[in-house]
Parts: structure tokens; sequence; C-alpha cells
């Protein structure tokens, strides 16, 4: 029960974009529900499915190991080795969703402090994911003091 509520957590997480990025959380809940529950989904794992993708809302306060484990793979890019490539694309599609222009210190400056408040919650991730993530936030500091 619970994997299934965490790998249909995973699925819709992110599909509330589709309705624009502020609150896409509670889209993203409200779109699983709605679709999952056509499917005869029991109303407990709705409710779990539903809490799963709101606990990725930022800052991430999980509650349970499965909202853990949601909230690392959904931001375990910043322990990957192309964030760099990662990172500037986001900068364009960010900057062509809002209409606005980062400069490249501003963007790298926000990264730095995204990466600050940022902590993986379970151990698998900050062995598999956290120490790319320190040289990350090394390179991004380094730039920044360009």
């Amino acid at each position: 029960m619970e994997y299934f509520a965490l790998l249909a957590a995973a699925w819709f997480h992110d599909v509330g974009f589709s309705q624009g990025d502020l609150d896409h959380e509670l889209y993203s809940a409200n779109l699983a529900v709605a679709f999952l529950s056509t499917h005869g989904i029991d109303k407990y794992i709705l409710s779990m499915v539903s809490q799963l993708i709101l606990a990725t809302k930022l800052p991430a306060r999980p509650d349970s190991l499965p909202q853990q484990i949601l909230c690392d793979c959904d931001l375990h890019h910043l322990g990957f080795h192309n964030y760099p490539t990662w990172s500037s694309r986001l900068k364009t599609e960010v900057e062509r969703q809002k209409g606005i222009h980062f400069s490249d210190e501003s963007w790298t400056s926000e990264n730095i402090q995204f990466f600050e408040s940022h902590h993986f919650f379970t151990d698998f991730a900050r062995a598999r994911w956290g120490i790319q993530k320190e040289k990350n936030l090394s390179q991004l500091r380094e730039v920044y003091s360009r």
C-alpha cells in the first residue's frame, strides 16, 4: 500500500506545473486524487498520495519515511555531476515561464542560498548524492566569487 502510494505520488508530483508553478503541489495532489479515484483506488491510499505530494512543497518538512524518500528524489539533481547543465536549463525555463531575466550572478547567488538551506532526509540520499552536492555547492561558490 505504501509502495503504491509512493510510486503514484512520484508519477504525479509535478503534473501541477501544467497549471503554473504557484502551488503546483496542490494542483498535482488534486490531479492525482481525481485520476486515481476514477480507477477505484481506496480513499486511504488517495489521502496518502496527496500527503506525499504536498510534502514536497518547499521548504520540505516530511513527516514519514515515504515523504522523506519523495522529497529526496524530487531534489536529487542537486547531487548530480551534471548539475551545471541542469541548472542552466532550469534558468532558461524559469526565465521563459516568468518573462524575466536573471543575471548569471543573481542566478548563482540564488542557487547557493538554496543549496545551503537544503538537506537530504534519508541516509541513502546523503550517501548517494551528498558528496556531489557539496562539490556542486563549492563550484557555485567559486563561480560566484570570481
